[in-house]
């Protein structure tokens, strides 16, 4: 039962501005999330080594109950942050962040079961599959046209809330020193 979860984030236009024990902060990025279940020890070598892995060339493999899903968003936010006790040995931070969220897509499969085999480095043989399939992405699904505005696909809000302890074994000195 193997599993696969990965959290992409590219960090957009940003700033922070900081005032003694106060942050703010402004932020932009796009994130996708990715996460499988049930791999198997083939597919999970045909996943990191690709179709090009020729020992596997040629076999009938089994896939059962495999999950599959994706999710692409944008997010603009402001943060906030306070840290308490900051000239002592101990300090405890705490922040706040809100952000607007800006759904791009998203897409399932969920495989009941399937055989399927790797022929060659560029093609993958299903020679049977029970699986369902859905996705949201931005297009006109009337025409099968993907539009050349806007890509937001859906809007939602999101928060997170933090807190942090740190214990220092030294403070550091704020003097310069000065030979």
């Amino acid at each position: 039962n193997t599993r696969l979860d990965l959290n992409i984030k590219v960090q957009g236009p940003s700033a922070m501005f900081v005032k003694n024990q106060h942050a703010f902060a402004i932020f932009t990025g796009a994130r996708t999330f990715v996460n499988a279940r049930n791999i198997t020890p083939e597919l999970g070598r045909t996943i990191y080594y690709g179709f090009g892995y020729d020992p596997q060339h040629g076999q009938v493999y089994n896939l059962q109950n495999f999950n599959t899903s994706i999710l692409t968003f944008g997010e603009v936010g402001l943060s906030y942050a306070y840290q308490w006790n900051r000239l002592l040995f101990s300090n405890w931070n705490f922040g706040l962040s809100v952000k607007k969220l800006f759904g791009i897509g998203g897409a399932y499969l969920h495989v009941d079961e399937s055989d399927y085999s790797v022929l060659n480095d560029t093609t993958l043989d299903l020679l049977s599959m029970e699986a369902n399939l859905g996705f949201s992405l931005p297009m006109n699904y009337d025409t099968d046209e993907i539009p050349s505005g806007s890509w937001i696909n859906g809007n939602g809000w999101g928060f997170d809330v933090g807190v942090e302890y740190q214990q220092l074994l030294n403070r550091q000195s704020r003097s310069i020193n000065t030979r």
